[in-house]
């Protein structure tokens, strides 16, 4: 268990400031203008080395007026969806990346944890479509589906039955 932590924070130290210096983007944490100016220019640095600082700070500024005085608190796919591409073209890159970034590994591990259940070595015939489905309802095994909407999907379906006489 020791070795586990350990390598969790090895993986993750590196990056992890950086990374929720993208979260003072949002307008729940444009309050504190001070703090954000001094981690623009990791950010700058980090997600966009060709663009001048100068041009990164000067959309920051006009970013803070747009949100001032608002109170709405709003998700990072929220705040790109908002954010306007030709007023603030490196904001919405920044913001992109921060929407983008898994939070943690686990869904993608998870996936693979079901795909090593399902693709046995009895199964490895099973065609690509079968086997994404299989895996899908075993990581949602939540979702509850009602067997008449099964039928009436498969019913719509094109026959794939053809009669040569």
């Amino acid at each position: 268990m020791k070795m586990y932590k350990s390598e969790l924070a090895v993986r993750f130290s590196q990056y992890h400031e950086r990374i929720g210096n993208l979260c003072l983007l949002l307008p729940t944490f444009i309050k504190d203008e001070n703090r954000v100016l001094d981690n623009l220019k990791q950010m700058q640095e980090m997600y966009l080395p060709h663009e001048k600082i100068e041009n990164l700070l000067s959309e920051y500024r006009l970013w803070c007026k747009k949100w001032e005085g608002n109170s709405e608190e709003l998700t990072a796919i929220e705040t790109f969806e908002k954010c306007n591409k030709h007023f603030f073209p490196l904001i919405r890159k920044l913001v992109q990346i921060l929407a983008t970034l898994p939070v943690s590994t686990s869904t993608a591990e998870r996936s693979f944890s079901s795909l090593k259940c399902i693709k046995t070595y009895l199964r490895n015939a099973m065609g690509q479509e079968r086997l994404n489905g299989l895996t899908l309802l075993n990581i949602y095994r939540n979702i509850t589906i009602e067997p008449l909407e099964i039928v009436n999907r498969l019913s719509q379906r094109r026959k794939r039955l053809k009669l040569l006489i």
